[in-house]
C-alpha cells in the first residue's frame, strides 16, 4: 500500500505548499490535491521516499521553532512563512539551503506536473510519435533479451554512449575498427518521449534524477541512464570549453595538447556534426525576454545560446527527451552513425570489470540490468 503522510508531517506540507505556492490571478495555490501529488511522486521514488520527506519536514519544524520563539513552521502565518523560505534559501550555508531545496524542489515538481497547469500555460502535455525502425536497429541487442551469455570480439569496447563514448565510437567505426558498445540504459526513441516530466525522470535518469553534489551549495546532477546519456535530455545547450580554463590546464597542468588551437578543429568538427547555432529568438519564451529587457537597462550584453537542436520547434519538454528528434543529441546523430559503420550496441547492460593482461586491457565484461546474463 502506497505511503502517506500523516499527522504532523501532512500538517506542515500543507503549510509547506501554502507558502511556497500561493494562489494567483490564474493558478490556485498548494493544498490538499499537491501532497496527494506529492505522495504519488515519492512513492514512485521507493518505499522509504515519504518517510525521508517526513524526516526533512520535521527537521523544517524544529529549525523553525529555533530562530521563531518557538513556534514551529506550520503555525506561522502564510506571509511569515514565505519570508523565511526565502531567506533559508538564499543563505550562504549549506544546512538550510540543502534541506529547502530537498523539501522544495518535489512539492513544486508534484504541483506542475499536472495537465491542467499545462493546458493553463499553453504546453503540449502528451506527444505521440510513430515509432521508427531504422535498417540500422538490427545491429542494437537489448541485454535483457539474451537467453544466454554473450561473448563477441572486437577491436574496441566502448562503455557508454553520451556525449564522450558515442563520438569515440563513431570516429572508430569510421576507421574501420570493429566497436562494441555498452549501455546501462535502454535505446528509446521519440515514441517514448511523450512529455511527461515525473514519469520519464524516473525511466531516463540515472537513479532516478536523485542524484546530486553536496559542497558549498546543493547542486542537482540529473545524468541520463539511457541511449545518448544526458545528451538525450538536457537543454541542447553547447558551449565550448573556455579558452581561460584550456589556458590554465595547459600552463598549470602541462597539458600541452588541450590547447585553445589545438583544440579548435575538434571542437569546429563536433559542432559541424550535430549542427550547433544560435537558438531561434522566436523560441525564447518570455522568461528570456524579460532577461533580455533587464540586460539592456543595466547595460549588460546578452544573445540566445548556442544549441544543437536545428529543427527545434519550442515544444519545451528538452529535459525529458525530444519528441521530434529536432536536438541532434548522440542517440540520434553519433550513435546511429557508428551503427551505420558496422559497429553493434548492446542495451541495458552495466559494465563491471575491464580484463587486464600484461598491463593491457583485453575485454569487458557487463551485466544485464535484468536477468543477470553476462556479456
Amino acid at each position: 500500500m502506497p505511503e502517506q503522510l500523516q499527522g504532523p508531517s501532512r500538517r506542515t506540507a500543507l503549510s509547506l505548499a501554502a507558502a511556497l505556492l500561493p494562489a494567483g490571478s490564474r493558478f490556485g495555490g498548494g493544498g490538499e490535491k499537491t501532497i496527494e501529488k506529492l505522495e504519488e511522486l515519492l512513492n514512485a521514488f521507493g518505499p522509504t521516499a515519504v518517510r525521508l520527506y517526513a524526516g526533512g519536514l520535521a527537521a523544517l519544524e524544529q529549525g523553525t521553532r529555533l530562530v521563531r520563539k518557538g513556534r514551529s513552521f506550520s503555525e506561522l502565518p502564510p506571509a511569515e512563512a514565505e519570508a523565511l523560505l526565502s531567506e533559508w534559501s538564499q543563505e550562504s550555508g549549506q544546512g538550510r539551503r540543502a534541506l529547502m531545496a530537498a523539501i522544495a524542489s518535489p512539492l513544486k515538481v508534484a504541483y506542475f506536473d499536472d495537465p491542467a497547469i499545462y493546458g493553463q500555460l499553453k504546453c503540449t502535455w502528451r506527444f505521440n510519435a510513430t515509432p521508427e525502425n531504422p535498417r540500422w536497429m538490427q545491429q542494437v541487442t537489448r541485454a535483457v533479451d539474451l537467453t544466454e551469455d554473450l561473448e563477441l570480439e572486437c577491436d574496441v569496447v566502448v562503455v557508454g554512449t553520451g556525449a564522450g563514448g558515442a563520438v569515440v565510437a563513431k570516429e572508430l567505426a569510421d576507421r574501420g575498427h570493429a566497436v562494441v558498445m555498452l549501455e546501462a540504459g535502454a535505446y528509446r526513441t521519440r515514441a517514448d518521449f511523450d512529455g511527461r516530466g515525473v514519469e520519464n525522470a524516473r525511466k531516463f535518469y540515472l537513479d532516478r534524477g536523485m542524484v546530486a553534489a553536496l559542497g558549498n551549495a546543493f547542486i542537482s546532477l540529473p545524468a541520463g541512464q539511457l541511449v545518448g546519456g544526458s545528451t538525450a535530455v538536457n537543454t541542447a545547450t553547447c558551449w565550448r570549453t573556455p579558452d581561460r580554463i584550456l589556458r590554465q590546464w595547459v600552463d598549470g597542468e602541462g597539458l600541452t595538447g588541450l590547447s585553445p588551437e589545438l583544440l579548435a578543429p575538434y571542437f569546429e568538427k563536433v559542432e559541424r556534426e550535430i549542427q550547433v547555432e544560435l537558438a531561434d529568438a522566436k523560441y525564447l519564451g518570455g522568461a528570456a525576454r524579460v532577461v533580455g529587457r533587464g540586460c539592456d537597462v543595466l547595460g549588460y550584453r546578452h544573445a540566445p545560446v548556442r544549441r544543437n537542436a536545428p529543427g527545434c520547434d519550442g515544444s519545451g519538454v528538452c529535459d525529458f527527451g525530444c519528441p521530434t528528434d529536432a536536438r541532434t543529441s548522440t542517440n540520434v546523430s553519433y550513435v546511429p552513425l557508428a551503427l551505420q559503420r558496422g559497429a553493434v550496441l548492446i542495451t541495458e547492460v552495466r559494465a563491471e570489470q575491464v580484463l587486464v593482461e600484461g598491463g593491457r586491457a583485453v575485454g569487458v565484461v557487463g551485466t544485464a540490468v535484468e536477468g543477470g546474463r553476462k556479456v
